[in-house]
């Protein structure tokens, strides 16, 4: 029985540390014993492991670990419906990132995790190098948990899910860099509290509301990504990418 766990950005299989990006034969090592069956890389380095008996927090889970260019990619898991005798179809995804936030919860808020929701099929934990994707499958009838790294899409989602920003027409129609941002109390729910600026910008010009836009965040981190792993912090909040403290 394999129990596999997240600890600081770390996936534990049993004892053995794990990291998206290790190559295969360091992952096959750690997992060896709780292997079911396995493909090794072919001349693209495309691979899987599939493992026997898991348990994800406290949930029996089917696990494969796929690999791309011969380096773990992602893992991919369904509940287990004939192990979890007491969980519902409803209730099943829902618990499993429940436990996952509440055994994890210092470990989440350290490294950016925040809860966030892509559609109505799906919430996901994202973090700026790890996401954890929670979604329904086709017809409501099955449950998956994926783990891997974040992606520039990730990035922009996650993003996009903070609502609207006001930001200066002079950043955003010449595509520049955030050279100031703070974040303030919204104004509403779909305001993200957050005022981005090159930091050339005068006072003058800032003060004329015709120089200023309202903006989805995510068209702002499509600008600079850079922004994304202040976006969970709570107001009052600012950064000066020219002077960072």
């Amino acid at each position: 029985m394999t129990h596999i766990l997240i600890k600081n950005i770390e996936l534990l299989f049993g004892n053995q540390v794990v990291h998206i990006g290790d190559v295969f034969t360091d992952v096959y090592t750690a997992v060896h014993d709780n292997i079911d069956t396995y493909m090794t890389p072919d001349e693209d380095g495309y691979a899987h492991v599939i493992l026997k008996d898991c348990i994800f927090y406290s949930i029996a889970m089917h696990c494969t670990l796929y690999f791309n260019k011969g380096v773990l990619d992602e893992i991919d898991m369904d509940i287990d419906w004939q192990n979890n005798k007491n969980i519902t179809r409803s209730l099943g995804i829902d618990r499993a990132t429940k436990l996952i936030a509440d055994k994890n919860h210092t470990a989440l808020r350290k490294y950016g995790f925040e809860i966030f929701n892509v559609d109505k099929s799906s919430t996901d934990y994202y973090a700026d190098e790890l996401v954890i994707m929670t979604a329904i499958m086709k017809g409501n009838d099955n449950y998956g948990i994926k783990i891997r790294k974040s992606r520039i899409e990730d990035k922009l989602k996650y993003a996009e899910s903070k609502g609207y920003a006001f930001a200066t027409k002079y950043l955003i129609d010449n595509k520049l860099k955030v050279g100031y941002m703070y974040k303030e109390e919204p104004d509403n729910q779909q305001d993200s509290g957050w005022r981005f600026f090159t930091g050339d910008e005068d006072d003058n010009y800032i003060n004329n509301p015709e120089n200023i836009g309202l903006y989805s965040v995510r068209t702002i981190a499509e600008i600079d990504l850079r922004i994304i792993p202040f976006l969970n912090q709570k107001p009052p909040f600012s950064y000066n990418f020219r002077h960072p403290e």
